[in-house]
């Protein structure tokens, strides 16, 4: 099944970008053939997460072009699809047949709600938190909701 799921991710993601669509779903597709495609993939050594509620793209890209320009292989999630499907989906496109990521560094935005789940999968070499504003309250009620949840991913 990881065969099929990669396949059918790298698939989606080709199709996507063809029609210029399709940031979410191919990893969204993938993790429904293969629960545990992000564990059967060899992560670089290096991994940074960028996390808070504002300013996660901007930094992620100042990050990103700092270690290319220093001659590092570099993938980034740059669409800015910041929740598992997304993630995987970044991860996918980059993950050779012999489930390896082709580059030095991992570079990831990843949604403040997310993180805590995206640890179960990975677990990154360096983290960035960015601020926590009150604009999230819509979505998660009190901004100490969101230090919690982040602060949960980190102790895991």
């Amino acid at each position: 099944m990881r065969y099929i799921a990669l396949i059918v991710g790298k698939l989606l993601k080709f199709i996507g970008n063809k029609l210029d669509k399709g940031t979410s779903a191919p990893g969204v597709f993938a993790k429904k053939i293969d629960k545990k495609i992000f564990s059967r993939i060899s992560y670089p050594e290096k991994i940074v997460v960028i996390t808070g509620t504002n300013g996660k793209t901007s930094t992620a890209n100042m990050v990103a072009k700092v270690l290319r320009d220093k001659g590092l292989e570099v993938v980034h999630n740059t669409k800015g699809a910041n929740l598992l499907g997304g993630l995987l989906t970044t991860i996918i496109d980059h993950t050779s047949f012999s489930f390896k990521i082709r580059c030095d560094v991992l570079v990831l935005e990843v949604d403040e709600a997310t993180y805590p789940v995206f640890t179960r999968y990975i677990t990154p070499s360096h983290l960035i938190v960015n601020n926590f504003f009150r604009d999230q309250l819509d979505r998660y009620g009190e901004i100490e909701v969101l230090v919690d949840l982040v602060n949960s991913g980190i102790s895991s």
